[in-house]
């Protein structure tokens, strides 16, 4: 194959990327005008082209999504925004934390209303984000941290029964075992 018929077949699928048409894509790649529709048909069919726009797809999603750093990024903007950042001019700011600015005229002079976006669900996405709850709601333990209750009655015994059969993890030990086989005690006789 040329380097002209591969220059064409790259030219072709630049402009099927853009146009989405066929015929009117191998006409400007340089095809015959007489058979662009069959042999855009035959392009389209074609594994290496079928390759390269999906590679056009793909960087052009890259490019347009925001990756998980910039949501990340901007949920933290949010959360971080004041009122007072924007009391100069409010309208030229491209802050993600302002949600509406709304200018009016008053017997006291013209106000200025500031709307800015709500911390809290930016913190429920940014902590969502984080795994920081868990499929209930609930949040998790992410640091690994382990909290030991030393049950001491048959009151006590009972509650956290009741705990374990709801799904919660619980390390259960008698007073008579104590915290590190010490039997309770405190090391003094």
């Amino acid at each position: 194959m040329t380097k002209r018929m591969v220059q064409k077949r790259k030219t072709f699928c630049l402009e099927y990327f853009k146009t989405g048409h066929g015929t009117n894509s191998a006409i400007t790649a340089g095809y015959s005008e007489k058979t662009a529709d069959v042999t855009a048909s035959v392009l389209l069919r074609n594994v290496n082209v079928q390759a390269y726009l999906k590679e056009l797809q793909d960087k052009a999603e890259a490019e347009t999504v925001a990756s998980v750093l910039e949501r990340k990024q901007v949920l933290t903007e949010i959360i971080r925004g004041r009122h007072s950042d924007f009391d100069a001019n409010p309208e030229d700011s491209d802050s993600a934390a302002l949600s509406s600015v709304k200018r009016a005229e008053t017997k006291f002079g013209e106000t200025i209303t500031i709307t800015l976006e709500s911390k809290t669900t930016a913190a429920d996405l940014l902590n969502k984000m984080e795994h920081i709850y868990d499929a209930e709601g609930g949040t998790t333990n992410n640091d690994n941290r382990s909290v030991h209750f030393h049950v001491s009655n048959d009151e006590a015994k009972d509650l956290t029964e009741q705990l374990m059969e709801e799904g919660r993890t619980i390390e259960h030990k008698t007073k008579e075992q104590g915290d590190n086989g010490n039997n309770g005690s405190n090391g003094n006789k």
